[in-house]
């Protein structure tokens, strides 16, 4: 079976195996729906059992060398098919509520996909954490923006993690507590901060070459010229649960009536930045009430899988 590798630093190997050029094109479709893809055709005398050759190849244009193998005693040779492709980098948001499973599916979705995740909640709940260390007063809109301005944050975007450092120190534990989702609902209200933040994820996103984004206003405000842009909801009891079950795990000593009185409350100040996307039919929306994580990642993935096929 051929295997496409490292596709993302652009180091293309060779891929050994029965599969006919035609049959590799429409691989490398599903693993890059953004791409043009075709072939061409060719012979080389080169024995079966070739290694993997790993080639460098440069931006925009990306070309594929595709050694298939056609281990026939009567055909010493292999079939080489180039796939030219011309690759334009690919972007996904998703927004939604407090516990409806946004940040699970980014992560596991961008791992799928093997490409980058942009947590950018963890953006905001990093400096709700920096206020609350400094004792800062949550309601002074002026005092919070500045500081804001001023706090040293990091982000570290992998394809199945996003770390946050704050002031040079990791704080990725410390983010998930609900002192800090409440103090996040204030904070994130003003728009300086907001500013500062879109800022920052936009520098961000303009370095990865592809990634998978998740927060309240992804597809609406940061990245509106998102390839795909999509929307998880559910209802208030589940998401509270969720949330609930989430910070036990942690070792957080939390009621559940107290975790869904704080996601209400963030409710009343999120929805409205989503809700253009909503109601223009801009985002794919999806329920996830009644579906298991791993349902909630197939929609996404089959619903980009069937735009790179259209």
């Amino acid at each position: 079976m051929a295997q496409i590798r490292d596709v993302r630093s652009h180091t293309v190997a060779a891929l050994i195996g029965r599969t006919e050029p035609e049959k590799l094109a429409v691989t490398l479709r599903q693993r890059l729906p953004r791409a043009k893809i075709g072939t061409r055709r060719s012979t080389e005398r080169i024995p079966p059992t070739t290694p993997r050759i790993p080639l460098r190849v440069s931006k925009p244009e990306l070309r594929f060398k595709v050694i298939c193998t056609q281990n026939l005693p009567s055909v010493p040779f292999s079939t080489i098919a180039t796939v030219g492709c011309s690759l334009r980098r690919m972007i996904v948001t998703i927004d939604g509520p407090a516990g409806s499973g946004k940040s699970t599916a980014a992560r596991k979705l961008a791992a799928r996909l093997e490409i980058a995740y942009l947590d950018t909640g963890a953006m905001y709940r990093a400096i709700a954490l920096a206020a609350l260390q400094n004792h800062l007063d949550l309601g002074d809109e002026n005092a919070i923006t500045q500081f804001a301005q001023c706090v040293d944050l990091e982000v570290d975007c992998g394809a199945t993690h996003a770390r946050v450092r704050v002031d040079d120190h990791d704080v990725t534990e410390a983010l998930r507590s609900i002192e800090v989702s409440r103090a996040t609902s204030r904070i994130a209200r003003f728009q300086g901060v907001r500013d500062r933040l879109v800022s920052m994820q936009r520098e961000i996103g303009a370095k990865l070459e592809d990634f998978v984004t998740e927060g309240r206003d992804q597809g609406s405000v940061v990245f509106p010229g998102a390839d795909f842009r999509f929307i998880l909801e559910a209802c208030v009891d589940v998401r509270a649960r969720r949330r609930y079950q989430e910070m036990q795990a942690d070792g957080q000593d939390v009621r559940l009536q107290d975790v869904a009185n704080s996601i209400r409350e963030r409710d009343s100040i999120d929805a409205k930045q989503w809700e253009p996307l909503v109601k223009s039919g801009a985002a794919v929306v999806i329920d996830t009430t009644r579906l298991t994580v791993a349902q909630v990642i197939d929609l996404l993935a089959e619903t980009i899988a069937r735009s790179g096929d259209s």
